[in-house]
Formats: structure tokens, C-alpha cells, sequence
């Protein structure tokens, strides 16, 4: 490189309104756009040309800009506010009942095997050196609060973020926000009880802060809940009778409702096809509805019945017709849950899904003694948009998936 070139040659230390500084040169602002360089390079300036030498740290596309990136600018920032005083009521509410909040990883050994979940899976290396281990980003913080439980921890809630891959679309982003909360000596009718009124205030909180701002009112209040039990709702929004004496004959039932059913698929996938397709679009949009009493097939880490051990202790909280809470009176009987996950991963297998470590300090924390209790995770993200009326997830993220 000539003497003359090293002299002109520097790295892009700022950018006021109409100048890029480069080292003891300037050029002029447009010169940065035609050359492609950013804030961060090592560029040369010759016969008033900037060519750039090597990239430092630079924003791919300056269209990303947060006051570019976004049309509805302003409408972005309201719903930003209204994030914050929503989880914030959230987090008083909760404390307010004697729930202890608590973090766990966010990365970990096992993600879970839940048939239908599929993790996002990282290399990270031991220490300096070291060997490289894999682990998952968590897809619910479950395996932990519960392992915190076995400690004696008593009721305790989290606000954390989870990740889930495979997931995009108006309600789903493969980040998302998770709270997810524990009771012990509890069923799952008091987790009901907590939500109902974890969203009274948050709404009446909302309400509050609109009508200061002048901004345009929520939705309708909630109304009661409407509880209803899996099967019901089947027959009641899909046409669909669970009962059947046998997989073919379910299979068989649903195909004539219009299902695309496999010949592959077990009872868990075609129930949770009817349930998405068939019952979820036809829910009443202006109540909450509780649907309970799940199938066994569908019990993932829910208690069977006592009454009846056919059925499990699930149950999901639906508003503006899509799922906003999911939980159980929780199994915690660690045989019976190592069998649950070894059907699991078999499923998975046959369903050429990834396959991942059974958590053992999980179940090793379950032989310990887990206390009988109760726990629901809620997205909360959706509840966000429920009680605000926004109709895409991407409205109340500050950066969505394609912008992260």
C-alpha cells in the first residue's frame, strides 16, 4: 500500500447528519451508501471514492433500523408501554398470592420430549479448550420449577423466555415469552382461579392506562368462563365422537368429518388434529373457554383421574378463539413418568422427529419426593394481544423472528 493510501485510509468512527468521519478524511454522506460501507469498517478514501478494506461490526441492511424497519412506528411504541404495565400487574398479582418468583436456565441437558415440541438445539464449549457439549434452549421452563420444588420451594412462578422450533405464524414466534406457575398441595381449579384473576387486573389495568392516554378501549370485559370437557367440545365444534372402539374406527370417523388422517398417526396426533383444525377455529370469540378432562393419549405431564383413569388432570384456557394457558394437576410419580417418556421418544422415532436425552435429574428429583401440586404455563405474548385486540404477535414484539 503506498504512503499516500495509508494516510487516506481509517475506520468508519461515526456518521453525523451529512458527513462520514473516516480517520482524519471526510466524505460526503452518499459516498457511504454507494461504497456499502457501515460504521465499524476499515475503508480507503481515494479520488474521492470509499472503498472498503474489511468489515467490522455493521448492520446488514440499515432499512433495520428500528425508526425504519417499522411503518406503524408510533403504534409499536403503545404497545411496547402496554407490554410492560401488563407483565408488571402480572408479576403484583401473582406475589400478591404468595408465589415466589424464580429463574432457571435457559439452556439445558434435555429440552423434554413432548411429542408435538421441537427444540432448538447449540453447541457450547467446556471452559477454554474445551470439549463441545450439546444442549437445547428450554421449550418451558417445567423441568426445572419442578426440580425446585422437590427442593421445597414452595408456589413459585417465572417469566422467562422459551424457544420452540418449527413455529411461525400470526399467534407463534419460535422466541416467545412463557410464564408459567406452581402450587403445591393444589389441583388445577386453583391455577384457574389464579388466571381469572391475574387477567382481571391486567385488563383492568389496560382499561386504565388507555383511557389516561386517550387511546382507544380494549376489547369487551371477559365474561365467565365456559368449562367443558375434551370430549364435549369435540362433539360440540368438530362433530367428532372420541369414543370409538378402536384407532381405526377413530381414524376412520374423523376422515368421514373431513380430516386428513393418516394411516400412521396414533390417537394423540388425530385428537390434536381436530382439535386445531376442527375445534379451536369454531370457539365463541367473546368468552374465555376452560376445556378439560384430556384424554390419557393426550395427558403429557398431567395426573390421571382418580374417577377416571382414562382421563388426565389437563386442561387449556382459550380467548379470542386460540390457546392462552396450558396445564395440569402435575404427575409426580416418577415410574409412571419415565414410561411416559420412553412412549415418547418411540413416537418420535416413528414420526422421524429429533430425538433427545431423557432428563434424568428430573426424574431423579421426582424419586426424591416432588409435593402433590398444580402448574400452567401461559403465553404471554397472546395474552397481550387478547387483552389488547391485536391480531398479529409480530404487533406486540419489539423484534420479530425475521428481524431478530
Amino acid at each position: 500500500m503506498s504512503e499516500r493510501s495509508v494516510a487516506r485510509t481509517g475506520r468508519v468512527i461515526s456518521i453525523d447528519a451529512d458527513e462520514l468521519s473516516v480517520s482524519a478524511e471526510t466524505v460526503t454522506r452518499h459516498k457511504i451508501g454507494d461504497s456499502g460501507a457501515c460504521l465499524g469498517d476499515w475503508v480507503r478514501v481515494k479520488d474521492s471514492h470509499v472503498q472498503v478494506l474489511s468489515t467490522g461490526h455493521r448492520t446488514p441492511d440499515v432499512s433495520d433500523d428500528w425508526s425504519r424497519m417499522h411503518a406503524n412506528h408510533g403504534e409499536r411504541l403503545w404497545a411496547m408501554r402496554e407490554r410492560a404495565i401488563i407483565i408488571d400487574t402480572i408479576r403484583q398479582s401473582l406475589r400478591g398470592r404468595g408465589l415466589l418468583e424464580v429463574e432457571t436456565p435457559a439452556m439445558a441437558a434435555s429440552p423434554g420430549v413432548e411429542l408435538h415440541l421441537d427444540a432448538v438445539a447449540v453447541d457450547v464449549r467446556e471452559g477454554m479448550g474445551g470439549a463441545m457439549r450439546k444442549r437445547w434452549l428450554v421449550t418451558s421452563p417445567e423441568f426445572h420449577m419442578k426440580r425446585l420444588l422437590s427442593a421445597g420451594s414452595g408456589p413459585i412462578f417465572q417469566i422467562a423466555k422459551v424457544f420452540r422450533s418449527g413455529e411461525r405464524g400470526v399467534w407463534h414466534n419460535p422466541e416467545f415469552t412463557m410464564l408459567e406457575w406452581y402450587r403445591t398441595d393444589a389441583t388445577y381449579h386453583h391455577l384457574i382461579e389464579d388466571f381469572m384473576v391475574m387477567m382481571e387486573r391486567c385488563d383492568e389495568t389496560l382499561r386504565s392506562f388507555r383511557a389516561q392516554h386517550g387511546r382507544a378501549e380494549p376489547p369487551a370485559k371477559l365474561k365467565p368462563l365456559q368449562v367443558i370437557g375434551f370430549a364435549e367440545a369435540l362433539d360440540k365444534w368438530a362433530d367428532v365422537q372420541v369414543a370409538q372402539p378402536s384407532l381405526q374406527a377413530l381414524a376412520e370417523h374423523c376422515r368421514s368429518r373431513g380430516f386428513d388422517v393418516r394411516d400412521r398417526d396414533d390417537e394423540a396426533t388425530i385428537l390434536t388434529q381436530v382439535l386445531v383444525q376442527g375445534v379451536e377455529p369454531n370457539l365463541p370469540r367473546n368468552r374465555p373457554v376452560v376445556i378439560d378432562r384430556w384424554p390419557k393419549s393426550l395427558a403429557s405431564l398431567a395426573r390421571r383421574r382418580d374417577d377416571d383413569p382414562e382421563l388426565a388432570d389437563r386442561f387449556e384456557i382459550y380467548a379470542a378463539g386460540t390457546e392462552l394457558a396450558n396445564g395440569f394437576t402435575e404427575l409426580t410419580d416418577p415410574i409412571e413418568q419415565r414410561q411416559r417418556f420412553e412412549y415418547d421418544l418411540q413416537q418420535r422415532a416413528q414420526l422421524k422427529r429429533p430425538q433427545y436425552p431423557i432428563d434424568e435429574r428430573f426424574l431423579a428429583a421426582l424419586e426424591v419426593g416432588c409435593p402433590p401440586c398444580a402448574g400452567v404455563a401461559v403465553g404471554i405474548d397472546r395474552v397481550i394481544m387478547a387483552l389488547g385486540g391485536y391480531s398479529d404477535i409480530d404487533q406486540v414484539l419489539s423484534f420479530p423472528f425475521e428481524r431478530a
